[in-house]
């Protein structure tokens, strides 16, 4: 059966805007805020304040409480005295109160503080413009945001890519490795290497968020610590990817197909047999989780494909995983390679002779 139907991409492309839009505009607004510290570093002129209250805000809501440092200090610039409450250009709650009560403890009214003044606007200040002021556990917790987005987005280009593909080529294409006029390499299902290293990145940056959330200091934690999360989350996503890598090129996980002598073999060069000894596939299947309960035709399942020589041997090709129904999809698919690699010729003679 060909997809020639676009129903629902239309919804996907939806949400694929929608979802990167959102995160879009968070990249945007810390962006601008971090710009703003950079123009203050390069323009802004530094003068003396005085801190007239210091307190930790508190906000209480169902979802637990949310504390933020407020100093409100003055300061005097060419003769005339400003009042001002902002702390630095990244001002936002957090369910950690140590930032907070830190900032405050270093603060006390009465303490003489620099503060930093647009010349051209006296009444823009701000206390804290270092590096230490950027709430990099913020990029930390974007990542997993980031890594669906991506997703969302490579599956809704491949969905338009594949909208013309016949619907059984798209279910066996996991198990293509190559593909030429001449052979066909097949391989054990395996996620696409992008896929996994965009699933195990999203899933580690999340768990480290929270662990440095929880015991690092918050969104304010110290920059090494999240710049070590972030490549420790790199690293392991690449490793988890080179694994699968390694896994998808083993030769004895692979079948090729030769069309031009007619014999299919395993990569690692072990014995070949003739296509024509084929004389049919069988399918053994079985829960991929095992459970108590008794599977259903949905549960997960691991497949394995078996070319039945004339002789009785049985030949494994490949393994695919999928819902229990997915043998009955994909056995067609793999009797066409076997049963159509090597159409016998027909005699010119025989062909003339066949009645109209």
């Amino acid at each position: 059966m060909i997809r020639t139907s676009t129903k629902g991409l239309g919804c996907f492309l939806f949400i694929v805007l929608f979802w990167n839009g959102i995160v879009g505009f968070f990249d945007y607004q810390l962006g601008a805020q971090y710009f703003d510290q950079l123009n203050a570093r390069r323009n802004y002129t530094p003068v003396l304040g005085t801190v007239t209250d210091a307190r930790v805000d508190e906000q209480h809501s169902d979802e637990g409480t949310q504390y933020k440092p407020v100093i409100e200090y003055d300061y005097t610039h060419q003769g005339t005295t400003y009042s001002a409450d902002r702390y630095s250009f990244y001002e936002f709650s957090t369910s950690s109160s140590r930032f907070a009560k830190d900032v405050v403890a270093q603060h006390p009214p009465g303490t003489t503080v620099q503060v930093w003044i647009d010349p051209n606007d006296p009444t823009e200040s701000v206390l804290d413009i270092s590096d230490d002021s950027f709430p990099y556990t913020v990029i930390l917790f974007m990542i997993p945001f980031h890594c669906v987005g991506i997703g969302f987005l490579v599956w809704f280009l491949g969905a338009v890519r594949d909208r013309n593909t016949p619907e059984l080529e798209l279910k066996a294409r996991p198990l293509i490795a190559s593909r030429s006029n001449t052979r066909l390499v097949l391989r054990d299902q395996a996620w696409n290497l992008w896929t996994v290293y965009l699933t195990n990145l999203c899933v580690s940056s999340f768990i480290l968020t929270f662990v440095v959330l929880l015991i690092f200091g918050g969104f304010m934690a110290d920059r090494r610590v999240v710049l070590f999360a972030c490549l420790l989350s790199c690293v392991y996503a690449a490793v988890i990817m080179t694994r699968t890598a390694v896994k998808r090129t083993n030769p004895a996980r692979r079948i090729i197909i030769d069309f031009d002598t007619q014999t299919f073999s395993r990569a690692d060069g072990s014995e070949s047999h003739p296509i024509a000894a084929v004389t049919k596939i069988d399918i053994e299947s079985e829960p991929k989780f095992k459970s108590k309960k008794k599977p259903n035709k949905e549960s997960w399942h691991t497949h394995e494909f078996i070319a039945v020589l004339d002789t009785g041997a049985r030949i494994p090709l490949v393994h695919s995983q999928g819902h229990k129904d997915q043998r009955r999809e994909l056995k067609p698919w793999f009797e066409s390679i076997f049963a159509l690699s090597a159409p016998t010729p027909r005699p010119a003679s025989e062909a003339s002779a066949e009645p109209a």
